[in-house]
Protein backbone atom coordinates (compact mmCIF):
# COMPACT_ATOMS: atom_id res chain seq x y z
CA UNK A 1 0.00 0.00 0.00
CA UNK A 2 1.80 3.36 -1.15
CA UNK A 3 1.03 6.58 0.82
CA UNK A 4 1.49 9.97 0.15
CA UNK A 5 4.06 11.84 1.79
CA UNK A 6 3.00 13.41 5.47
CA UNK A 7 3.10 16.68 5.92
CA UNK A 8 5.36 17.31 8.61
CA UNK A 9 8.72 16.29 9.05
CA UNK A 10 9.77 13.04 11.30
CA UNK A 11 10.10 14.41 14.82
CA UNK A 12 11.98 12.10 17.13
CA UNK A 13 10.86 12.44 20.56
CA UNK A 14 12.68 11.76 23.82
CA UNK A 15 14.70 9.52 25.90
CA UNK A 16 16.81 7.15 23.67
CA UNK A 17 19.50 7.13 26.17
CA UNK A 18 17.72 5.37 29.07
CA UNK A 19 18.04 6.46 32.82
CA UNK A 20 19.24 3.04 34.67
CA UNK A 21 17.11 3.29 37.56
CA UNK A 22 15.27 0.24 37.14
CA UNK A 23 13.26 -1.58 40.36
CA UNK A 24 15.69 -4.65 41.57
CA UNK A 25 14.36 -8.27 40.86
CA UNK A 26 13.45 -10.33 43.51
CA UNK A 27 11.20 -13.09 43.96
CA UNK A 28 8.57 -14.61 46.03
CA UNK A 29 10.43 -17.53 46.88
CA UNK A 30 9.17 -21.52 46.34
CA UNK A 31 8.77 -23.18 43.26
CA UNK A 32 5.47 -22.40 41.68
CA UNK A 33 5.90 -20.75 38.53
CA UNK A 34 6.01 -17.12 37.42
CA UNK A 35 3.16 -15.88 35.97
CA UNK A 36 4.59 -13.28 34.01
CA UNK A 37 7.32 -16.30 32.44
CA UNK A 38 3.90 -18.58 31.63
CA UNK A 39 2.28 -15.93 29.74
CA UNK A 40 5.58 -15.36 27.60
CA UNK A 41 5.48 -18.76 26.64
CA UNK A 42 2.49 -19.35 25.40
CA UNK A 43 1.66 -19.80 22.05
CA UNK A 44 0.58 -16.44 20.42
CA UNK A 45 -2.69 -15.89 17.98
CA UNK A 46 -2.72 -16.00 14.67
CA UNK A 47 -1.13 -12.95 13.11
CA UNK A 48 0.72 -11.76 15.79
CA UNK A 49 4.02 -10.24 15.45
CA UNK A 50 6.42 -10.74 18.50
CA UNK A 51 8.26 -7.90 19.79
CA UNK A 52 11.25 -7.04 22.02
CA UNK A 53 10.33 -4.50 25.01
CA UNK A 54 13.19 -3.19 26.36
CA UNK A 55 12.12 0.71 26.87
CA UNK A 56 10.87 0.46 23.42
CA UNK A 57 9.34 -1.83 20.97
CA UNK A 58 11.68 -3.62 18.75
CA UNK A 59 10.97 -5.36 15.88
CA UNK A 60 12.63 -7.78 13.23
CA UNK A 61 11.91 -6.37 10.35
CA UNK A 62 13.18 -6.68 6.57
CA UNK A 63 13.51 -3.15 4.61
CA UNK A 64 13.28 -2.87 0.88
CA UNK A 65 12.91 -7.06 0.73
CA UNK A 66 15.70 -8.63 1.84
CA UNK A 67 17.83 -6.25 3.80
CA UNK A 68 16.94 -7.32 7.84
CA UNK A 69 16.84 -5.71 10.22
CA UNK A 70 15.82 -4.55 13.85
CA UNK A 71 13.35 -0.91 13.73
CA UNK A 72 11.93 0.31 16.71
CA UNK A 73 8.09 2.00 16.91
CA UNK A 74 7.68 5.24 17.67
CA UNK A 75 4.64 7.07 17.50
CA UNK A 76 5.96 10.60 17.65
CA UNK A 77 7.84 9.64 14.45
CA UNK A 78 6.02 9.97 10.74
CA UNK A 79 8.94 8.43 8.17
CA UNK A 80 10.71 5.70 7.73
CA UNK A 81 14.25 6.49 9.67
CA UNK A 82 17.39 4.42 8.96
CA UNK A 83 20.38 4.78 10.76
CA UNK A 84 23.55 6.42 8.92
CA UNK A 85 25.95 3.26 9.39
CA UNK A 86 23.29 0.85 8.07
CA UNK A 87 21.95 2.66 5.24
CA UNK A 88 26.10 3.27 4.05
CA UNK A 89 26.33 -0.84 4.59
CA UNK A 90 23.29 -2.06 2.93
CA UNK A 91 21.50 0.66 0.99
CA UNK A 92 24.09 3.23 -0.52
CA UNK A 93 26.39 6.24 -0.46
CA UNK A 94 25.23 8.56 2.83
CA UNK A 95 27.69 11.59 1.41
CA UNK A 96 25.88 12.75 -1.55
CA UNK A 97 22.33 13.10 0.22
CA UNK A 98 21.02 16.36 0.98
CA UNK A 99 21.41 17.89 4.61
CA UNK A 100 18.52 19.01 6.94
CA UNK A 101 18.21 20.20 9.83
CA UNK A 102 15.38 18.75 12.20
CA UNK A 103 14.16 19.57 15.66
CA UNK A 104 13.57 17.50 18.55
CA UNK A 105 14.02 16.82 21.97
CA UNK A 106 16.52 19.57 23.88
CA UNK A 107 18.18 22.80 22.91
CA UNK A 108 19.66 22.25 19.86
CA UNK A 109 18.41 20.89 16.73
CA UNK A 110 19.87 17.48 15.02
CA UNK A 111 21.71 17.42 11.43
CA UNK A 112 20.34 14.63 9.05
CA UNK A 113 20.14 13.46 5.87
CA UNK A 114 16.95 13.25 3.98
CA UNK A 115 17.04 10.41 1.21
CA UNK A 116 14.25 11.91 -1.11
CA UNK A 117 12.33 10.76 -4.31
CA UNK A 118 13.02 7.05 -3.45
CA UNK A 119 10.21 4.74 -2.23
CA UNK A 120 11.53 1.82 0.40
CA UNK A 121 9.48 -1.37 1.43
CA UNK A 122 8.96 -2.11 5.18
CA UNK A 123 7.79 -5.68 6.35
CA UNK A 124 7.54 -6.12 9.95
CA UNK A 125 6.14 -10.27 10.31
CA UNK A 126 3.91 -10.57 7.41
CA UNK A 127 3.04 -7.04 6.89
CA UNK A 128 4.53 -4.78 4.69
CA UNK A 129 4.03 -1.07 3.58
CA UNK A 130 6.02 1.18 1.19
CA UNK A 131 7.54 4.64 2.21
CA UNK A 132 6.81 7.69 0.95
CA UNK A 133 9.30 9.52 -0.86
CA UNK A 134 11.34 10.90 2.39
CA UNK A 135 13.06 8.69 4.38
CA UNK A 136 15.78 10.21 7.35
CA UNK A 137 19.67 9.09 7.62
CA UNK A 138 21.11 9.71 10.62
CA UNK A 139 23.29 8.70 13.89
CA UNK A 140 20.96 6.63 15.34
CA UNK A 141 22.62 3.92 17.02
CA UNK A 142 24.61 7.41 18.79
CA UNK A 143 20.96 8.24 20.71
CA UNK A 144 19.84 4.23 21.23
CA UNK A 145 22.99 2.05 21.28
CA UNK A 146 23.71 -0.74 18.66
CA UNK A 147 21.26 -2.59 18.16
CA UNK A 148 18.76 0.15 16.59
CA UNK A 149 19.24 -0.12 12.56
CA UNK A 150 16.08 2.47 12.20
CA UNK A 151 12.34 3.31 13.64
CA UNK A 152 9.41 3.23 11.35
CA UNK A 153 6.52 5.37 12.50
CA UNK A 154 3.06 6.35 12.10
CA UNK A 155 3.47 6.12 8.18
CA UNK A 156 3.48 2.59 8.48
CA UNK A 157 0.11 2.30 10.85
CA UNK A 158 -1.79 4.87 9.00
CA UNK A 159 -5.32 3.72 8.70
CA UNK A 160 -4.78 0.77 10.29
CA UNK A 161 -5.84 -0.73 14.03
CA UNK A 162 -3.40 -2.45 15.98
CA UNK A 163 -3.39 -4.65 19.09
CA UNK A 164 0.23 -4.19 21.24
CA UNK A 165 -0.26 -6.91 24.20
CA UNK A 166 2.85 -5.84 26.38
CA UNK A 167 1.16 -8.87 28.50
CA UNK A 168 2.58 -11.38 26.19
CA UNK A 169 4.95 -8.91 24.15
CA UNK A 170 3.26 -8.98 20.40
CA UNK A 171 1.89 -6.92 18.06
CA UNK A 172 -1.72 -7.82 16.20
CA UNK A 173 -3.34 -6.10 13.26
CA UNK A 174 -6.86 -6.24 13.52
CA UNK A 175 -9.95 -6.07 10.82
CA UNK A 176 -11.73 -2.17 11.08
CA UNK A 177 -14.82 -3.15 11.89
CA UNK A 178 -13.77 -5.59 14.82
CA UNK A 179 -14.55 -3.91 18.31
CA UNK A 180 -12.15 -4.18 21.08
CA UNK A 181 -13.59 -6.60 23.99
CA UNK A 182 -15.47 -5.86 27.63
CA UNK A 183 -11.75 -6.25 28.94
CA UNK A 184 -10.92 -2.95 27.43
CA UNK A 185 -11.65 0.27 28.03
CA UNK A 186 -11.96 3.35 25.69
CA UNK A 187 -10.02 6.71 26.69
CA UNK A 188 -10.96 9.88 25.50
CA UNK A 189 -8.02 9.75 23.04
CA UNK A 190 -8.02 11.88 19.27
CA UNK A 191 -5.74 13.56 16.91
CA UNK A 192 -3.73 16.52 18.24
CA UNK A 193 -4.54 18.45 15.06
CA UNK A 194 -6.39 18.39 12.04
CA UNK A 195 -2.95 16.84 10.11
CA UNK A 196 -4.01 13.39 12.14
CA UNK A 197 -0.23 12.23 12.63
CA UNK A 198 0.12 12.79 16.47
CA UNK A 199 -2.19 11.31 19.21
CA UNK A 200 -3.19 12.96 22.23
CA UNK A 201 -4.74 11.20 25.60
CA UNK A 202 -5.84 13.13 28.29
CA UNK A 203 -4.43 12.75 31.90
CA UNK A 204 -4.21 13.87 35.88
CA UNK A 205 -1.34 13.95 37.83
CA UNK A 206 -1.20 14.89 41.11
CA UNK A 207 1.64 16.32 42.62
CA UNK A 208 1.36 17.32 46.66
CA UNK A 209 -1.33 19.59 46.74
CA UNK A 210 -1.28 20.48 42.39
CA UNK A 211 -3.23 19.44 40.04
CA UNK A 212 -1.52 18.74 36.38
CA UNK A 213 -4.76 18.13 34.09
CA UNK A 214 -4.76 17.96 30.11
CA UNK A 215 -3.52 16.42 26.99
CA UNK A 216 -0.39 14.24 26.78
CA UNK A 217 1.67 13.52 23.09
CA UNK A 218 1.25 9.61 22.97
CA UNK A 219 5.26 9.08 22.75
CA UNK A 220 5.74 5.19 22.11
CA UNK A 221 9.42 6.18 21.32
CA UNK A 222 9.69 7.53 24.57
CA UNK A 223 11.65 5.17 27.11
CA UNK A 224 10.47 7.52 30.22
CA UNK A 225 7.04 6.91 31.89
CA UNK A 226 5.73 10.80 32.44
CA UNK A 227 7.53 14.28 30.86
CA UNK A 228 6.26 17.58 31.32
CA UNK A 229 6.71 20.48 29.26
CA UNK A 230 8.76 23.36 31.16
CA UNK A 231 6.00 25.86 29.82
CA UNK A 232 3.42 23.50 32.05
CA UNK A 233 5.86 23.16 34.93
CA UNK A 234 5.86 26.99 35.31
CA UNK A 235 2.47 27.84 35.49
CA UNK A 236 2.06 24.64 37.67
CA UNK A 237 4.73 25.76 39.82
CA UNK A 238 6.41 22.38 40.13
CA UNK A 239 9.60 23.00 41.24
CA UNK A 240 7.51 24.29 44.77
CA UNK A 241 5.44 21.08 44.86
CA UNK A 242 8.96 18.91 44.32
CA UNK A 243 10.99 19.73 46.67
CA UNK A 244 12.65 15.91 46.84
CA UNK A 245 12.86 16.08 43.55
CA UNK A 246 16.84 15.75 41.66
CA UNK A 247 17.90 17.24 38.78
CA UNK A 248 18.98 15.13 35.75
CA UNK A 249 21.25 16.47 33.02
CA UNK A 250 22.06 14.40 29.81
CA UNK A 251 24.23 15.70 26.74
CA UNK A 252 22.94 13.13 24.37
CA UNK A 253 19.45 12.17 24.27
CA UNK A 254 17.35 11.99 21.13
CA UNK A 255 16.98 14.85 18.36
CA UNK A 256 18.42 18.05 20.11
CA UNK A 257 21.01 16.53 21.83
CA UNK A 258 22.11 18.02 25.22
CA UNK A 259 18.45 18.02 27.79
CA UNK A 260 17.93 18.71 31.54
CA UNK A 261 14.81 17.79 33.59
CA UNK A 262 14.01 17.57 37.36
CA UNK A 263 13.03 13.94 38.13
CA UNK A 264 10.35 13.44 40.64
CA UNK A 265 7.38 11.05 41.65
CA UNK A 266 4.26 12.46 41.41
CA UNK A 267 1.41 11.16 44.10
CA UNK A 268 -0.98 9.51 41.34
CA UNK A 269 -1.64 9.66 37.77
CA UNK A 270 -4.86 9.05 36.70
CA UNK A 271 -5.75 7.22 33.11
CA UNK A 272 -9.12 6.59 32.28
CA UNK A 273 -10.68 4.84 34.94
CA UNK A 274 -7.23 3.39 36.55
CA UNK A 275 -5.06 5.62 39.23
CA UNK A 276 -1.77 4.68 39.46
CA UNK A 277 0.14 5.45 42.65
CA UNK A 278 3.62 6.88 43.34
CA UNK A 279 4.81 7.65 39.50
CA UNK A 280 7.76 8.31 38.28
CA UNK A 281 7.81 11.73 36.43
CA UNK A 282 10.00 14.70 35.24
CA UNK A 283 9.32 18.26 33.59
CA UNK A 284 11.89 19.75 31.32
CA UNK A 285 14.27 22.28 31.81
CA UNK A 286 14.46 23.50 28.27
CA UNK A 287 13.69 26.13 26.48
CA UNK A 288 13.46 24.97 22.79
CA UNK A 289 12.46 21.86 21.19
CA UNK A 290 9.50 19.82 22.14
CA UNK A 291 9.81 19.78 25.78
CA UNK A 292 10.21 23.74 25.21
CA UNK A 293 7.80 26.96 25.19
CA UNK A 294 4.63 26.76 24.56
CA UNK A 295 3.27 23.35 22.77
CA UNK A 296 -0.40 22.14 22.05
CA UNK A 297 0.47 19.31 24.90
CA UNK A 298 1.63 19.55 28.44
CA UNK A 299 3.89 16.39 28.40
CA UNK A 300 4.37 13.15 26.90
CA UNK A 301 2.93 10.02 27.42
CA UNK A 302 5.88 7.03 27.38
CA UNK A 303 6.87 4.18 27.43
CA UNK A 304 7.42 2.93 31.40
CA UNK A 305 3.69 3.79 31.54
CA UNK A 306 2.55 2.32 28.91
CA UNK A 307 3.81 -0.85 29.06
CA UNK A 308 1.29 -1.49 32.26
CA UNK A 309 -1.25 -2.18 29.54
CA UNK A 310 -2.28 -3.61 26.75
CA UNK A 311 -3.11 -1.27 24.44
CA UNK A 312 -5.41 -0.71 21.14
CA UNK A 313 -5.07 1.79 19.00
CA UNK A 314 -7.07 2.69 16.00
CA UNK A 315 -5.15 4.79 13.72
CA UNK A 316 -8.38 5.95 11.38
CA UNK A 317 -10.14 7.17 13.96
CA UNK A 318 -7.43 8.00 17.00
CA UNK A 319 -9.55 6.10 19.35
CA UNK A 320 -7.71 4.15 21.74
CA UNK A 321 -7.99 1.41 24.32
CA UNK A 322 -6.76 0.02 27.14
CA UNK A 323 -6.52 -2.87 29.56
CA UNK A 324 -4.24 -3.52 32.85
CA UNK A 325 -1.57 -5.83 32.12
CA UNK A 326 0.69 -7.62 33.42
CA UNK A 327 2.90 -5.07 34.79
CA UNK A 328 0.30 -2.62 36.00
CA UNK A 329 1.18 -2.93 39.39
CA UNK A 330 4.66 -2.76 38.88
CA UNK A 331 6.58 -0.83 41.93
CA UNK A 332 8.63 2.30 41.46
CA UNK A 333 12.84 1.65 41.23
CA UNK A 334 14.51 1.74 44.81
CA UNK A 335 18.02 1.49 43.49
CA UNK A 336 19.82 2.58 40.46
CA UNK A 337 23.23 3.58 39.40
CA UNK A 338 21.56 6.75 37.77
CA UNK A 339 23.53 7.00 35.00
CA UNK A 340 22.28 7.43 31.63
CA UNK A 341 24.03 5.12 28.65
CA UNK A 342 24.47 4.14 25.29
CA UNK A 343 24.96 0.45 24.41
CA UNK A 344 28.12 0.77 22.15
CA UNK A 345 29.65 -2.58 22.09
CA UNK A 346 29.63 -2.44 18.16
CA UNK A 347 32.35 0.13 17.76
CA UNK A 348 33.61 0.62 21.87
CA UNK A 349 33.33 -2.76 23.58
CA UNK A 350 31.38 -0.67 26.36
CA UNK A 351 28.34 1.44 27.01
CA UNK A 352 29.20 5.30 26.50
CA UNK A 353 28.15 7.29 29.51
CA UNK A 354 25.85 10.26 28.08
CA UNK A 355 23.88 11.47 31.95
CA UNK A 356 23.43 12.06 35.10
CA UNK A 357 21.39 12.42 38.22
CA UNK A 358 22.24 14.97 40.35
CA UNK A 359 24.38 13.40 43.29
CA UNK A 360 25.20 10.32 41.83
CA UNK A 361 27.55 8.60 43.24
CA UNK A 362 30.06 7.37 40.69
CA UNK A 363 30.20 11.18 38.95
CA UNK A 364 31.06 11.98 42.22
CA UNK A 365 34.07 9.81 41.85
CA UNK A 366 34.88 10.91 38.78
CA UNK A 367 32.71 9.34 36.10
CA UNK A 368 32.49 11.56 33.18
CA UNK A 369 30.10 12.55 29.78
CA UNK A 370 31.61 10.52 27.53
CA UNK A 371 33.70 8.00 29.22
CA UNK A 372 33.07 4.31 28.12
CA UNK A 373 32.58 1.71 30.54
CA UNK A 374 34.90 -1.57 29.71
CA UNK A 375 33.80 -3.25 32.81
CA UNK A 376 31.17 -3.16 35.99
CA UNK A 377 32.32 -5.39 39.44
CA UNK A 378 34.58 -7.23 36.75
CA UNK A 379 32.82 -8.49 34.29
CA UNK A 380 33.07 -6.97 30.71
CA UNK A 381 29.74 -5.17 28.90
CA UNK A 382 30.67 -8.24 26.22
CA UNK A 383 29.46 -10.44 28.75
CA UNK A 384 25.89 -9.57 29.59
CA UNK A 385 22.96 -10.35 27.55
CA UNK A 386 20.89 -7.28 26.67
CA UNK A 387 18.79 -7.27 30.00
CA UNK A 388 21.01 -8.45 32.16
CA UNK A 389 23.04 -5.66 32.84
CA UNK A 390 19.79 -3.14 33.36
CA UNK A 391 19.41 -5.66 36.02
CA UNK A 392 22.56 -5.92 37.34
CA UNK A 393 22.86 -2.29 37.30
CA UNK A 394 19.86 -1.86 39.95
CA UNK A 395 20.84 -3.91 42.71
CA UNK A 396 21.94 -2.28 45.95
CA UNK A 397 25.70 -2.55 46.50
CA UNK A 398 29.42 -1.68 44.96
CA UNK A 399 29.62 -0.25 41.78
CA UNK A 400 33.56 -0.63 40.53
CA UNK A 401 33.93 0.74 37.23
CA UNK A 402 36.66 -0.11 34.52
CA UNK A 403 36.17 3.06 32.28
CA UNK A 404 38.22 4.68 29.21
CA UNK A 405 38.60 8.04 29.04
CA UNK A 406 40.93 8.97 25.88
CA UNK A 407 43.50 6.59 25.44
CA UNK A 408 43.57 5.54 28.82
CA UNK A 409 42.10 3.77 31.45
CA UNK A 410 41.00 4.43 35.26
CA UNK A 411 39.16 2.55 37.96
CA UNK A 412 36.03 4.25 40.13
CA UNK A 413 35.13 3.12 43.21
CA UNK A 414 31.41 3.86 43.91
CA UNK A 415 27.91 2.87 45.06
CA UNK A 416 24.68 1.60 43.57
CA UNK A 417 22.04 5.18 44.93
CA UNK A 418 18.88 4.40 46.48
CA UNK A 419 15.92 6.36 44.65
CA UNK A 420 16.19 9.87 46.94
CA UNK A 421 12.80 10.05 46.77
Amino acid sequence: MTRNPARTLLRLLPAAAVLLSLAACGGSGGNSADPAQTALQQPLPEGAIPFDFAHHLWFEATVDDSLRCNLIFDTGDTFLFLDSAFYATRVGPVSSLPDISLQGVGNGSAKMKADFGRCHTCRIGDVSDTTSTLTIVGDLRRIMGYRADGIFGMEFMQGRKAEFNFSRRYLRLLPDDRQPDSTYTRLGSGWLSDERSRLRVPLRLRVGEEVVEGDFLLDMGCGSGLILTSAAAREHRLDEHTPRGYEYHARSSGLGSERASRIFVADSLGIGPWRLSRIEAEFSRDESGALGGKQPYIGLLGMAVLSRFDLIIDFASGEMWLRPGREFDAEPPRYGSRISLTDRRDICDGWIVSGFIEGCPAREAGLDYGDTILRVNGRSPQEFPDDEWERMLSQPGPLTLTVKRGEGTQRIESRMMETPY
